[in-house]
Order: C-alpha cells, then sequence, then structure tokens
C-alpha cells in the first residue's frame, strides 16, 4: 500500500497550480509593470496555437519543471516544452477552443491589483473561421511579478484564475538544457559572398541559382535565412515576408524566431567580409528575444523569392538549375505527384492526373487517392534526371494569391 500512496503524492506534486476560479473579470487598471519579448530577460512565448483536440480547458501556472511538464501534457502539446529557467522566469498555459490564426503576443502587463494582461499585435488581414484547439503558454519574469496574480485567458469561467506565487522556489532550476549560442568553433566553409544591405533592411540575395534573405539590422547584426520550408507532402513553400508587419508570412522574426514558439527558419552562419557577407553552413537559431516590430528592418526589393528566375517551357527545363514553369502539380489518383499543364477546361471528376512520362516529385509520396489535387503555378522546380527534386509552390506575387 505504501508505494501507491507514494506514487499518488508523487503524481499530485507534479500537477501545474490550478489557482482559485473566479466568477467574472476584475476591471485593469493601469500598468504598473511590463515586459516585453524583445527585451533580454523579458516575456518568452513558448507556444501559441494550434494543440490536440484532446486537450484539457482551463488555465495553469508551473513554477518548476515537472509542473511544466504535466501543463504542457494538459493542453495538448506535442513533444516535449522548452527548457525555461525557474529561478527566473514563473510559466502561465491555458487551452481552449479558438481560432487557426493566433495574434503575435509581444509583452506582458501587471497593474497595481496584480492582474496580468497580454500586450498583443495582429499578423493577420484576413482569416479562415475554422474553430480548433489552441493552446497558449509563455513564461513570464519573476521580477515584475507580485505575490498573488491574476490572469483571464479568457473572458469567462473557468479560465478567469487567482494564483499566490510563493516568494521563494528552492526546487527551481532548469527544466532542460538550453540551447547554445552561435559557435566559434564551427568550421566555417562558406558557400558564398553576397552583397550586404544597407543598415536596417532586408532583402533577397542570389547565390547561384538559390536565394537567401539577407537581413542587416540597425544595431549591426546580420541574419542569412533560408526563402524555402519543406512541407509534409514533399514540396516546398516559400519564405515571403510582409512589410506590413515586419514578419515573414511564417509569422518570424527577421532572425528566423519564431514568434509562437514553434520551430525556427533554417539559418546559416555567416561572416561580415567589408561590404559584403560570407554565407557559412546551416546552424541552429540561438535561443533569444524576438525582434520588435520599431526596430525590425525594412524591406528592400521583392517581398517573394525566385520572381526573377527565368521562366521556361516545360520540356525545356535544365539539369540542376532552379528555373520557374508555368505548368501545375498534379496529385493524381495514383503514383507520384507530377508536373504538367493541365488541360483548359480539364472535368476534373473525370481527370486522373499527368501522364506517366511527366516529371514525378522526388520526394513526393507514391500513392492511390480517392480524388485529383492541382496546386497550380507557376512553380520553381529544379531538374535531377527524369524527376524534381526541388519544387517550390506560391512564389507568386501577393496580388495574385
Amino acid at each position: 500500500m505504501r508505494p501507491f500512496l507514494i506514487l499518488l503524492l508523487s503524481a499530485g506534486c507534479a500537477a501545474p497550480i490550478a489557482g482559485t476560479e473566479l466568477g467574472e473579470v476584475p476591471q485593469p487598471g493601469a500598468a504598473v509593470a511590463r515586459a516585453t519579448t524583445s527585451e533580454p530577460g523579458g516575456v518568452r512565448v513558448l507556444l501559441h496555437g494550434q494543440v490536440s483536440r484532446h486537450a484539457r480547458e482551463g488555465a495553469w501556472l508551473a513554477t518548476r519543471p515537472r509542473e511544466l511538464r504535466r501543463l504542457w501534457s494538459q493542453i495538448g502539446a506535442s513533444g516535449s516544452p522548452p527548457a525555461v529557467d525557474f529561478d527566473r522566469f514563473v510559466v502561465f498555459g491555458a487551452a481552449y477552443m479558438g481560432g487557426v490564426c493566433q495574434s503575435e503576443i509581444t509583452g506582458v502587463n501587471i497593474d497595481a491589483e496584480g492582474q496580468l494582461s497580454l500586450a498583443r499585435e495582429p499578423l493577420h488581414g484576413a482569416c479562415i473561421a475554422l474553430a480548433t484547439w489552441v493552446g497558449q503558454v509563455f513564461a513570464v519574469p519573476r521580477r515584475i511579478l507580485p505575490e498573488e496574480i491574476v490572469w483571464a485567458a479568457r473572458h469567462r469561467p473557468p479560465w478567469i484564475r487567482r494564483f499566490r506565487l510563493a516568494s521563494g522556489n528552492e526546487e527551481a532550476g532548469v527544466s532542460s538544457e538550453a540551447p547554445s549560442s552561435f559557435p566559434n568553433d564551427v568550421p566555417f566553409n562558406a558557400l558564398g559572398e553576397v552583397s550586404l544591405p544597407p543598415a536596417g533592411t532586408i532583402s533577397l540575395r542570389a547565390l547561384g541559382d538559390r536565394a537567401f534573405w539577407v537581413a542587416h539590422h540597425r544595431d549591426g547584426a546580420i541574419a542569412v535565412l533560408a526563402t524555402e520550408r519543406e512541407r509534409s507532402d514533399g514540396t516546398l513553400a516559400p519564405v515571403v515576408w510582409t512589410e506590413a508587419y515586419h514578419r515573414f508570412e511564417t509569422e518570424h522574426d527577421s532572425l528566423g524566431r519564431s514568434v509562437h514558439g514553434l520551430d525556427p527558419l533554417i539559418r546559416h552562419l555567416v561572416r561580415r567580409v567589408g561590404e559584403r557577407v560570407a554565407i557559412g553552413p546551416i546552424h541552429p537559431v540561438p535561443e533569444g528575444p524576438i525582434t520588435s516590430r520599431s526596430t525590425a528592418p525594412e524591406l528592400e526589393g521583392s517581398a517573394v523569392p525566385y520572381l526573377d528566375h527565368p521562366l521556361v517551357p516545360l520540356d525545356g527545363i535544365p539539369e540542376g538549375e532552379i528555373v520557374r514553369v508555368d505548368a501545375s502539380l498534379v496529385f493524381g489518383r495514383e503514383g507520384p505527384p507530377r508536373v504538367c499543364v493541365v488541360p483548359e477546361g480539364t472535368h476534373l471528376p473525370s481527370y486522373r492526373g499527368c501522364s506517366a512520362e511527366s516529371y514525378a516529385l522526388a520526394r513526393g509520396a507514391s500513392e492511390t487517392r480517392n480524388s485529383v489535387g492541382i496546386r497550380h503555378g507557376p512553380l520553381v522546380v529544379r531538374r535531377s534526371g527524369d524527376a524534381l527534386d526541388f519544387v517550390l509552390v506560391g512564389a507568386t506575387p501577393r496580388s495574385q494569391l
């Protein structure tokens, strides 16, 4: 019996703090303390987005690693939570039914009564009305938090909670090993050099037939980022800059960090060579603050990569060279996805897909499908023998989308 009791006690201690439920949201007052996501040691968004439909609705607090692990599981988040220094931070988390488009959390305000409210900025001009479970987890520096905190994750129970925060936490510590910064001892094998944009700007640069984003920040920081992201179906999606929000369409900042705590963009090591920059190997994006919109670089040139590449006929794609083709990617009734020109006026219910002689998507699944799917071009492609090992869909001027 004793081992069973010990197990129950251990499980109870690991649960995140639920606090006390309140019936209504207190009237918020003027902020007496605040922290932002763009300051060192400020607010850190760990997750803000869609989670499992098995999420448990509610709002909680975590002050130690095992509480965070349980909170992460309760809200339906996948994988393991990021590392958090609980000597300096407290984590707030909630799960609720919301929409597929999330605003950007840019900071936290605390009023004189201890009520916590989030500062937000828009990321979307319009969004599809589709309900989904949303997880929201963020770390707040202890230095701005009072002993009693009221947080309304939603403006109705059970998301209106009052929490009491202990002044000390001898069991805090770091939840896991924190990621390292860009190293100085990694061999720097340059892919090549490109011209450096003016300070305070972000611009596309070509290295051979590949395109890269080069962000030259006002403080001198330089980031070189990939212009494409892998999709699960074997295709690539363009990384497009949205000047209205000073963010990429992928909801990353100009350093490649996700504003929602998700995976970063692909980023390369760099070395400045006068007014040029040498592009090195890929390396994980170091942990750090999100670039504020007020200090983010301004766009110079096109917001969409590969628009300047030549448009070639489908039967004239050169070997190993990235070009644009005015064709469509077709997920036919069977076999791998293929690229071809869909005849005008095609009756989709009877259309089975491209011919077997058409270029196949090298990383596409060869399978049987119940219906035909078409992604219209122009496409950005690269040929490797009889297949295409680089197929980027969506690199079109945004007025056309």
